[in-house]
């Protein structure tokens, strides 16, 4: 099962008729220059503790803050100074609000703090923070909240695949990275899944990230893709510790390499990380659901079966 879910991507100076409002926990000595324009260019207007409910307890500021906040973002810092940003963490992970974690490179996470969505960035990687605030912005909402739409995973689109077939040929030996992240997109959001695609200028490790609803019972959501247009047997290894890195640095569970021309055979250990080639992804989606070809997909290398 996909869910629907949509978000607005509105570009600096733009009109804005509502501005959702972002919570932001730092200790004092983080910058936050980078990560305040971020927001306002997603339409968020940026907010500390400091500035709400003055003179009231910390306890009344930080319920008061959430209470009005659409979203909170916690930026971690090096040093051990981090206890408030704990506390903050923890809150907003009990009244289940979107929460993005960014931690600088070499800081160890506590496991309650491994557990919400975070990103290893400098607080001025303009880049990477933007890739994983939009993820956290395109995620369905929490198990609290009902999906607004599905569509059973027993329901392939052939009309779907034969576009992709139609549309892939088209290309020929033309075809680029770019051409299949488009072309993989599209299909996605075809489905009514959500998708995050990265700019064409960023290095983030995947060419985009989707939701999938069969990954859900394995707490395996969001699953970054990475795009390879020819995969030969040195790159195998390789690819699959840059993915393993990505999925290592960004708290995801399982990320998927999708390539158009590989090698016969593949590593059979490679879990957390999945190999699949277009042309497989295109003939499965006539007869299966694109989150039903990933389900079995993982199952097959986590477990050795087709299931």
């Amino acid at each position: 099962m996909v869910t629907a879910f949509s978000t607005t991507h509105q570009q600096p100076g733009s009109e804005r008729s509502h501005w959702r409002a972002c919570l932001v926990s730092a200790p004092p000595g983080v910058p936050l220059a980078v990560l305040r324009e971020v927001l306002e260019e997603r339409g968020i207007k940026l907010s500390l503790l400091s500035s709400t409910l003055r003179g009231a307890s910390i306890v009344d500021r930080v319920a008061d803050g959430m209470a009005q906040s659409d979203l909170v973002v916690a930026v971690l810092k090096a040093v051990d100074a981090n206890a408030s940003v704990y506390y903050d963490i923890g809150y907003a992970q009990a009244l289940y609000k979107r929460l993005l974690v960014i931690a600088p490179p070499g800081l160890a996470l506590a496991p309650e703090v491994a557990s919400a969505p975070y990103v290893i960035a400098e607080a001025t990687n303009r880049e990477i923070i933007g890739f994983a605030l939009d993820q956290v912005l395109a995620a369905p909402n929490s198990h609290r909240s009902k999906p607004t739409k599905s569509i059973p995973s027993d329901q392939p689109d052939g009309l779907q695949a034969y576009r992709l077939t139609q549309e892939l040929a088209s290309y020929g030996d033309r075809i680029t990275a770019a051409n299949v992240r488009s072309l993989v997109a599209q299909a996605l959001h075809d489905s009514e899944m959500s998708v995050v695609v990265r700019s064409q200028e960023m290095d983030t490790g995947a060419d985009l990230v989707a939701w999938v609803d069969e990954l859900d019972a394995w707490g395996e959501n969001p699953l970054p893709v990475n795009i390879r247009l020819d995969l030969n047997d040195h790159q195998v290894e390789q690819t699959k510790e840059e993915m393993q890195d990505y999925i290592n640095s960004t708290n995801s569970h399982l990320g998927l390499i999708l390539y158009i021309k590989g090698p016969q055979t593949l590593p059979t250990d490679s879990f957390p990380v999945l190999f699949l080639s277009l042309r497989a992804l295109v003939d499965e989606l006539a007869t299966k659901s694109f989150g039903d070809i990933i389900s079995r997909l993982r199952n097959r290398a986590a477990y050795g079966i087709d299931l």
